[in-house]
């Protein structure tokens, strides 16, 4: 939970726990044979979700946290993609939160296992379109479900909609999620923003109501940071020919935004707060590797999206609302300056939480001259 929950806070640790009990606790084999459909599909949907999760967590989670990880990432995923091959059709046509959070794992873990980008990309666009077939982005639609099951669905799309506008933002795949492909008006509330409903497991001693509450607070960055790089660069690349002093004015209002939310980064985020210290407890390493997690993802996100911002005012001749000449050697000089930034940034972070994020906004366009 301290090193996916953080950037992720899509599942119920009671609920996993229970299904671990259930499923592998003894030596017997758990049926899935049940009186109900109903019944039978949640028990299979339980299984693909925590198998699913187990795929997930090995295929990220390096070996000197998780030696035996290559033993169980890959039979994980092959298990918790046939289970809910066996379901697939009454899953599509009765989603809940399950039916994404379980395609979001198959996503991850299939592109650190097999490397197969187009199969991560399919099952990633079936994830999307059940968020779209069950309009998330409607809070109205989400008030609909059990407080629980609405929080689950609120983080899932957030989760997605990062990853939505990340496709855009690093033209990577096709986007779905932007606004002009609602037929309504998005009406979603932040993480965070309802009275929140324990996702940890709250027995455990590690467990502290206002950790939590922060955990969503700075989730919600990670959306953010990537909505407003996203509408940016999608109305910059959308201008074709002159552009108005007035549009030059919008783009400068809509950067100058973009750098702005890291001035809103929460103080536990900052640096001086997540430091380890040889006096801490388990409860306090627990929190603060959780707040290092995020903090990784969001200081390399927006580096990252500084430089694709960047290079597409040079390609839209917009150099200027960045306050830049439109020179070469003013180009190559604040690009050079933006890189020494993001290396820095990297050399800062410690190596295990570079390695538990992966390489997302990896682009070799990004840096070319």
């Amino acid at each position: 939970m301290q090193y996916t929950f953080p950037t992720a806070p899509i599942v119920h640790e009671p609920t996993l726990r229970q299904y671990a009990t259930s499923f592998f606790s003894g030596n017997g084999t758990r049926s899935f044979a049940a009186p109900t459909t109903e019944e039978e599909v949640a028990y299979i949907r339980g299984f693909a979700l925590l198998s699913g999760l187990c795929a997930s967590v090995a295929s990220v989670i390096p070996s000197s946290l998780l030696p035996y990880r290559h033993l169980i990432a890959k039979p994980s995923l092959d298990a918790s993609r046939e289970m809910l091959r066996l379901i697939e059709d009454y899953d599509v046509e009765n989603p809940n939160s399950s039916s994404i959070v379980t395609r979001i794992f198959h996503t991850t873990a299939s592109q650190n296992i097999t490397g197969k980008t187009r199969l991560t990309y399919h099952i990633l666009g079936q994830a999307t379109l059940l968020i779209t077939s069950m309009r998330l982005y409607s809070e109205e639609s989400l008030q609909s479900h059990e407080p629980l099951e609405s929080q689950l669905l609120r983080h899932v799309y957030w989760q997605i909609y990062a990853a939505d506008q990340a496709s855009l933002c690093m033209r990577s795949r096709p986007f779905h999620l932007h606004r002009l492909l609602y037929n309504e008006d998005a009406t979603i509330c932040k993480p965070g923003e309802n009275p929140v409903i324990p996702q940890f497991d709250t027995s455990t001693a590690l467990y502290d109501v206002e950790f939590e509450k922060r955990i969503l607070h700075s989730f919600y960055f990670i959306p953010r940071l990537w909505h407003t790089a996203a509408n940016l660069l999608f109305d910059m690349r959308e201008c074709k020919g002159q552009v108005n002093e007035a549009k030059k004015s919008e783009f400068t209002r809509a950067y100058m935004e973009f750098l702005s939310i890291m001035d809103g980064l929460p103080y536990w985020l900052q640096a001086s707060h997540v430091i380890f210290s040889p006096n801490d407890g388990d409860a306090e390493q627990f929190h603060k590797t959780a707040f290092w997690v995020q903090r990784c993802t969001i200081q390399v996100s927006f580096q990252c999206l500084r430089l694709v911002i960047l290079q597409q005012c040079i390609d839209s001749g917009l150099c200027d609302i960045m306050g830049l000449n439109n020179q070469p050697t003013t180009f190559q000089m604040t690009k050079v300056g933006m890189i020494q930034d993001f290396v820095q940034t990297l050399d800062d972070i410690p190596f295990v939480f570079l390695l538990v994020k992966g390489e997302p906004t990896v682009s070799t366009e990004t840096f070319e001259s």
